[in-house]
């Protein structure tokens, strides 16, 4: 009776290939964790104006006037500002922000610089009332504290309604 004996370069091979497709598999895991899917700039600017469009009907359907509506793209670190006058009446704030945006702050100053409001909650829908007795200008400023990882930027809305 004859014994066969397996040539050790073929062992060898086989369990090259084993370990090499380990590998690959694991490598490619490693990645599926690592690199979250992050939308393209042009679905999430699409999502953001679909959205926009959302609210434009909220906003008639619930006798409210639309004062100021913004589409932007924020970065890491780089909070907007802009100038907003309203006269007499109660106003809300509302920001929208993209795929990418864990969470939105809005803040609004007197024109001396006086922090008036900001919004208190943790995420990426932050709304903020205010009213107003006079005629005035404030400053309204717009910041993302944490974006999804991997992300350093990404589109927002902001809109300034007036309660009628």
């Amino acid at each position: 009776m004859r014994t066969e004996i397996d040539d050790p370069r073929e062992s060898a091979k086989g369990e090259f290939m084993k370990n090499l497709i380990r590998m690959a598999i694991i490598s490619g895991l490693l990645m599926l964790v690592a690199i979250p899917v992050i939308a393209s700039d042009t679905d999430d600017l699409n999502y953001i104006n679909s959205v926009q469009s959302e609210y434009m009907v909220k906003i008639v359907d619930q006798g409210q006037t639309m004062i100021f509506d913004e589409v932007r793209l924020l970065e890491k670190r780089s909070p907007y500002s802009f100038p907003l006058t309203v006269g007499t009446g109660d106003y809300e704030i509302w920001g929208i922000g993209g795929e990418g945006i864990v969470d939105l702050e809005i803040r609004i100053y007197s024109a001396n610089g006086n922090l008036l409001s900001e919004d208190s909650q943790r995420g990426k829908y932050p709304v903020l009332s205010f009213s107003e007795t006079i005629s005035r200008s404030h400053r309204v400023e717009v910041e993302c504290s944490e974006f999804e990882s991997g992300v350093s930027q990404d589109y927002y809305l902001i809109i300034v309604v007036k309660n009628d």
